[in-house]
């Protein structure tokens, strides 16, 4: 992943010649798209225009960036998206807690006959 990396950097910066992997363009096409590989324009834009002015609204280029309401529907699409997952995650946990709750005192009635028996043999009379 490092060697994807450093060749995928190299090679979008200008004066630098290609770098020949052979694994590259495999690679690339899984992870190609991914941000935390290649940041969209967009996203560094507003970053940088939010870090320049403290204000809601700039341009840049004579493009008018503001904040949408997309932006916003895209964060409440994410801690809606987390929350749901978190639930289903509680839900398997507690199911989980409650089979070996049920093999818990499977094993006790188990160990209480056991005893019953062993009480058997020890007093046959």
């Amino acid at each position: 992943m490092g060697t994807y990396k450093r060749i995928k950097k190299r090679n979008s910066t200008s004066g630098e010649a290609a770098s020949n992997w052979e694994y590259f363009s495999e690679i690339d096409e899984v992870f190609g798209s991914r941000s935390s590989i290649e940041v969209p324009l967009e996203m560094t834009e507003y970053s940088i225009i939010s870090l320049e002015s403290p204000s809601t609204t700039a341009t840049i280029d004579g493009m008018d960036v503001t904040p949408t309401t997309s932006v916003k529907r895209k964060r409440f699409d994410v801690i809606e998206f987390l929350e749901k997952e978190s639930e289903k995650e509680n839900e398997a946990i507690n199911k989980l807690i409650k089979i070996e709750s049920e093999r818990l005192e499977v094993e006790k009635e188990k160990l209480k006959e056991l005893k019953q028996l062993r009480a058997l043999f020890e007093n046959p009379g």
